[in-house]
């Protein structure tokens, strides 16, 4: 899958280890970088897995279109579908079924949960 970030700031930090690790803290950034790395193994998102450890899961109100992947019991990555147009069903939100069309996403940022 192809990973794009949000601005060129949050890229270079979670691309360089030192700034990933000095940002999050080393076992945040481990799991940053091990979900990172899942990611980019998977041919589209319905390969994502939605159970434990990754719940990819689907966002509501202002997040509304975007995704959310647990880090660990505080945090979270924030990413949504980077196709133009974004891929739906029978013009309605785009859901898991739909998921499988998705393979490029672009990172948002890393959330402490329920801070949104």
């Amino acid at each position: 899958m192809t990973i794009d970030y949000n601005d060129k700031e949050l890229e270079r930090i979670l691309l360089t280890k030192t700034k990933i690790d000095r940002e999050y803290g080393r076992p945040l950034a481990k799991r940053i970088k091990e979900r990172m790395a899942y990611l980019k193994s998977k041919k589209n998102l319905g390969q994502v897995a939605t159970g434990k450890p990754y719940r990819l899961h689907s966002l509501k109100g202002k997040r509304k279109g975007q995704y959310a992947i647990d880090l660990d019991n505080k945090a979270r990555l924030i990413l949504k579908p980077s196709h133009i147009p974004i891929p739906i069903r029978d013009g309605e939100e785009m859901d898991l079924k739909c998921l499988k069309s998705v393979t490029e996403i672009t990172i948002l940022e890393i959330l402490p949960f329920h801070n949104y």
